[in-house]
């Protein structure tokens, strides 16, 4: 049986891989479906809100999140290298780091984003409740697609290797997962993808 090393070993050669070529190309609908699913995050009154890019690849969100002070996080070196490249300069922190295991204090964040990013945690409950653990009391976490679940899931069985049995829940499912790491949910929308936004409490 493979263990959680060497499961982590594989997505990061995948990953590193996928780097070279990857797009940070949207089409008008996706950006539009972003941009929007973005809005309904909650802006603290306050300097210096602080944003944590889940799996940030190579930089995809950067431009869609200027009013934060953002720390990249990302399980690929190779992604990370393409995302310093694109820093409009307000990611203050390029982290390479599992996702359930992340290198911050407790109540650091005002805000966590996962985008594109749900469907590659093995245990995504365990996941969430180390994002709940760095985000601040009443902190909001945005899980967006662009695309459906049944989209994404065929890519992925089409891209095969590492990412073959990796899955996005719909909608339904993912709210019960969220709750279950004692989230809120407070927005939702399905469209041409999938935004869920909730709260800790």
């Amino acid at each position: 049986m493979i263990t959680k090393s060497e499961l982590v070993n594989v997505r990061q050669t995948f990953f590193d891989k996928a780097a070279i070529n990857w797009s940070n190309n949207l089409t008008a609908e996706e950006e539009s479906f972003l941009r929007g699913s973005l809005n309904h995050l909650n802006l603290p009154a306050v300097a210096n809100r602080r944003l944590l890019d889940i799996g940030c690849g190579t930089g995809i969100l950067f431009p869609y999140i200027m009013e934060w002070q953002v720390t990249a996080v990302d399980i690929s070196d190779g992604m990370l290298k393409k995302a310093r490249q694109n820093n409009p300069g307000n990611v203050v922190a390029f982290v390479q780091a599992d996702a359930e295991a992340l290198p911050f204090e407790n109540n650091l964040f005002d805000c966590a984003v996962l985008f594109s990013v749900f469907p590659h945690f093995d245990r995504p409950i365990a996941v969430l409740q180390e994002i709940r653990r760095v985000i601040k009391p009443g902190g909001e976490i945005a899980i967006i697609h662009v695309k459906s679940p049944d989209a994404i899931n065929a890519i992925h069985t089409s891209v095969s290797g590492a990412i073959y049995h990796d899955r996005l829940p719909q909608l339904s499912e993912l709210k019960l997962i969220v709750a279950e790491a004692e989230f809120e949910a407070v927005h939702e929308e399905k469209g041409i993808g999938l935004c869920l936004i909730s709260k800790k409490f």
